[in-house]
């Protein structure tokens, strides 16, 4: 299909080297191929390369815009859903209208393959673009930012091979045995992402450890940082138990700040505010293609795309 100068070509496989391109320019960051191929392989779910390119004129890709299918769960039924991102548009083609059009033609696909509605947590700077695609900001995710005393400023370097094994020979103390577990959310009020062996399988694509704590099972991220995807259903009493513990791992990683993140009014949310003051972080919103009510999506950290 055709937009003016430029050709629209659904993603495939084969494509993702142009995604690479783009992202040098647009998020100035050279992505692995083999990173692409992994985060974009969604068939697991049912459907993958579930957006389009833009190819200029003279055959370069001149921006991208897709989503991320997936499961959710309501009422102990499940439904293909997809997240929004990676959108992408080179500098020398902003402006152009390429965003809309291209959102636009990956909604339709998306319709066709059964997609129930597409979510995604917009910041300052796409937000203005997706409300025009007449998404419905339903409020902002939660962040909670846990600060740890200091360590050494060589254990919290950065991303060095050698750091890297000192977090997993941290980690791998707390190794849980499970290859996945419930979403914490998910009761019959909420439609929440559905977390099987499948959906952990498939978020291999960074770096991220299932912990055992306390007996519980808790979903984390290792960077400068010590990100919460989310904690098994727990008590309040055990959930600070747990995060008293993830203090001191924190502390022997090297990193200064526990995140979570999480939808507003959730039990977790209210559990934290109790201790901790809140950040409003990005907007929670979505477009939906299906008569489900999507007022009643929540969300962990975990769930988005760049956990």
């Amino acid at each position: 299909m055709n937009s003016g100068d430029y050709k629209f070509e659904r993603l495939t496989r084969e494509r993702l080297p142009d995604l690479q391109y783009l992202y040098k320019d647009a998020f100035v960051t050279d992505v692995p191929l083999q990173f692409l191929q992994k985060k974009y392989d969604t068939s697991t779910f049912g459907a993958q390369y579930v957006g389009y390119v833009a190819y200029a004129s003279d055959g370069k890709p001149a921006a991208y815009y897709g989503v991320f299918p997936l499961h959710v769960e309501y009422k102990e039924e499940t439904y293909l859903a997809a997240q929004s991102g990676d959108t992408m548009t080179h500098s020398a083609h902003r402006g152009k209208g390429l965003f809309y059009n291209l959102a636009t033609e990956t909604y339709k696909l998306a319709e066709e393959l059964g997609i129930k509605f597409v979510y995604g947590f917009p910041n300052t700077n796409s937000y203005h673009g997706f409300m025009k695609l007449k998404w419905i900001h339903d409020g902002n995710m939660q962040k909670y930012r846990i600060k740890v005393p200091a360590v050494p400023a060589s254990v919290a370097s950065g991303k060095s091979s050698a750091y890297e094994k000192y977090v997993n020979s941290v980690l791998s103390k707390y190794k849980s045995e499970k290859a996945f577990f419930e979403n914490s959310l998910n009761n019959d009020e909420y439609i929440t992402v559905k977390y099987d062996e499948p959906y952990f399988r498939y978020k291999e694509y960074t770096k991220k450890n299932i912990l055992d704590i306390d007996g519980k099972c808790v979903y984390v991220k290792a960077e400068k940082s010590l990100q919460i995807g989310d904690i098994e259903k727990c008590s309040e009493e055990e959930f600070f138990g747990i995060v008293g513990k993830l203090k001191k791992i924190a502390f022997m990683l090297g990193a200064p700040i526990i995140t979570f993140q999480v939808s507003p009014g959730v039990e977790y949310d209210n559990f934290l505010k109790k201790k901790y003051k809140p950040e409003e972080s990005v907007a929670i919103g979505y477009i939906n293609f299906s008569n489900l009510e999507l007022n009643k999506l929540r969300f962990n950290f975990a769930d988005f795309d760049t956990f």
